[in-house]
């Protein structure tokens, strides 16, 4: 189609208020020609459907191409405002405002800009949804809102920009500020409009319940809609999100592939098959499904925060670091991203530079626990016993109850000697987490090394009982049934002379091969 003729339909589609379509256009534009307009302009689109987490994300998209763009920054706001964030709202408007004072080529954007500074600075905590209007003149205005946001791991990181995925994959999504509007009525009498209206209503209700957990009313509601219209791949990709959120994986995969057919240019598509496969272990195939998703949004932050992490997974630690710090240099405030980046130069030897990342971490979010596990490993395996024990100490204040601290703080005890002080450590983490099989295995070794025989082989077994779902787990397993072995053996030779004890002769040689 040519561009003259998707322009006419673009126009066409938003004023019958088909956002879903308006949007698919736009990024059928985009993807031969790279317009701030045409950002801003889908950013619109996805604000009409209060999808606010792909608004912020256009919105930025657009200013970092020109960081004059007014209408991204009014946008933005309102997004930012509609997810509760007042005060990020108001500094958005503030700074639009510093570059509109200084290009006052479009005045009605400045004056807009002007209104909404001024009821922000009254009253920040009741900026109202009203001033929503149409900033550019392309596109229209509505009042009809729709439901729910398209929120996205880590970050799945992870309907997530902590997407699903290798970081995230059953974490339920974070932004849900926004509920379905309930006194909504709308009809569907043959009018195509009023059709369009309820088909963008219902794709916005079904992504709140994928949101709020309920996947079961998701999927029916994502299959009414796919009944009706089989190949639209806002539906495919939300019940394909649905699927993900339940680890069925396969099926995920399959909706996600269906989507990408339908609609060659879906990022969001790519980009949640590239996390479902990595899920998987399929690890060239994901990076090849997010390196596809860059293109069609390059240097998006949720993409290479994701892509970051699965080469971190899969080893390719020089690849990670570079994702990563591209990422956290789009994205300052990605407490996910500069974590892993953490453990990926960790990984490389760069000991000082992983140190920053974990504690910029942790400045981002104090009480950021994960990023607090990892400085303490990285102090435990620069043998800093001294800061990694301030560090578990301070997370401890934070949240008493953090089974991962009480585990290091066991294995440092452990790693010093101090077994019985281990000991105290690991039945704490175990009685937050009871199955956590690494706290079980490292408990029988402290019971082991202290003696006490009979309560260690009892550890192994609680060990050897769990269900395998890694191959860490196995290895812990079969060191588990050796170690359990041993003991028993030991203790049956305690009350004999040392001479008798010879483990070698006793033992059966094939115990040693296996």
């Amino acid at each position: 189609m040519a561009e003259g003729n998707e322009r006419v339909e673009l126009a066409k589609l938003c004023g019958s208020k088909d956002w879903s379509k308006a949007i698919r256009v736009l990024e059928a534009l985009l993807s031969k020609s790279l317009s701030v307009q045409d950002i801003c302009n889908k950013a619109f689109c996805y604000s009409q459907l209060e999808l606010h987490k792909h608004v912020i994300k256009d919105c930025d998209k657009a200013i970092q191409l020109d960081p004059t763009v007014l209408q991204a920054y009014i946008l933005k706001g309102h997004a930012l405002s509609a997810l509760g964030r007042k005060d990020n709202a108001f500094l958005v408007w503030k700074e639009g405002y510093g570059h509109a004072i200084n290009k006052t080529a479009d005045l009605k954007q400045l004056l807009e800009l002007e209104e909404l500074l001024a009821s922000a600075g009254l009253d920040k905590i009741n900026i109202s949804e009203d001033h929503v209007q149409n900033a550019s003149g392309v596109m229209p205005t509505v009042s009809d809102t729709h439901s729910e946001n398209y929120s996205e791991s880590n970050g799945t990181h992870k309907i997530d920009t902590k997407p699903i995925g290798v970081s995230g994959i059953c974490s339920k999504p974070t932004e849900s500020n926004n509920k379905v509007s309930s006194g909504k009525t709308i009809t569907i009498k043959g009018n195509s409009k009023i059709r369009s209206i309820s088909l963008d209503f219902r794709l916005s209700r079904g992504i709140a319940k994928v949101n709020e957990g309920e996947y079961d009313q998701a999927m029916s509601i994502f299959n009414q809609v796919l009944e009706e219209n089989p190949n639209s791949p806002e539906a495919l990709i939300g019940r394909g999100t649905s699927y993900a959120f339940q680890r069925e994986l396969d099926a995920a995969i399959s909706d996600f592939t269906m989507a990408i057919k339908s609609n060659p240019v879906a990022g969001e598509a790519w980009k949640r098959r590239g996390q479902a496969r990595a899920a998987l272990g399929e690890s060239n195939e994901a990076i090849e499904d997010l390196t596809k998703a860059l293109n069609f949004e390059p240097n998006s932050p949720d993409i290479l925060h994701e892509r970051g992490i699965v080469n971190f997974k899969f080893k390719d630690y020089h690849a990670s670091v570079e994702d990563l710090s591209l990422c956290v240099l789009h994205d300052k405030d990605n407490k996910s991203a500069y974590t892993y980046l953490g453990l990926a130069l960790a990984a490389l030897g760069e000991y000082n530079k992983a140190e920053e990342a974990h504690l910029k971490s942790i400045e981002i979010s104090h009480d950021f626990l994960d990023g607090w596990a990892h400085l303490v490993q990285l102090y435990k395996d620069l043998a800093n016993h001294t800061k990694a024990l301030k560090s578990i100490h301070d997370v401890l204040l934070i949240d008493g109850r953090f089974a991962k601290a009480h585990y290091l703080r066991g294995l440092l005890h452990h790693g010093m000697g101090q077994h019985r002080d281990a000991i105290k450590d690991l039945s704490f983490a175990i009685d937050i987490e009871s199955s956590n099989i690494e706290c079980l295995y490292l408990r029988a070794s402290c019971s082991h090394a202290i003696g006490e025989f009979q309560k260690a082989v009892k550890d192994y077994n609680a060990v050897l009982d769990l269900e395998l779902d890694s191959a860490d787990k196995f290895v812990l397993q079969c060191m588990a049934f050796y170690q359990k072995e041993i003991a028993l053996y030991t203790a049956s030779k305690l009350n004999t002379e040392f001479c008798w004890f010879d483990i070698d002769g006793d033992l059966d040689s094939l115990f040693k091969v296996f």
